[in-house]
């Protein structure tokens, strides 16, 4: 996971509390196995691929920026889980 998304938000319907290094390596490049939910974790290098494999209901890792309120530095941070879609995330907005 190289790229770093910044300035998006991302939703998910379950946030998993492993981190990315915890996977168990696959032979596929940005795909990690979950031994736990017992299943493949995506790698997501920006928002247009996070809603991609939110479409095809898949697990997916991002890094995002985590901008701080105290002028500290921001921090990266990766968040995987189960995202809800684009469509419902602009749905949950109009409500």
């Amino acid at each position: 996971m190289k790229n770093v998304t910044k300035d998006v938000v991302c939703k998910f319907k379950f946030e998993c509390l492993n981190s990315w290094d915890e996977l168990q390596e696959t032979e596929k490049k940005g795909i990690k196995y979950c031994t736990e939910c017992e299943s493949n974790v995506y790698s997501a290098n920006n928002i247009n691929e996070f809603y991609g494999f939110a479409e095809m209901r898949r697990c997916v890792a991002i890094e995002i920026v985590q901008e701080n309120t105290k002028g500290s530095e921001p921090k990266v941070k990766t968040l995987m889980g189960d995202p809800i879609l684009k469509v419902d995330y602009e749905t949950l907005m109009d409500e």
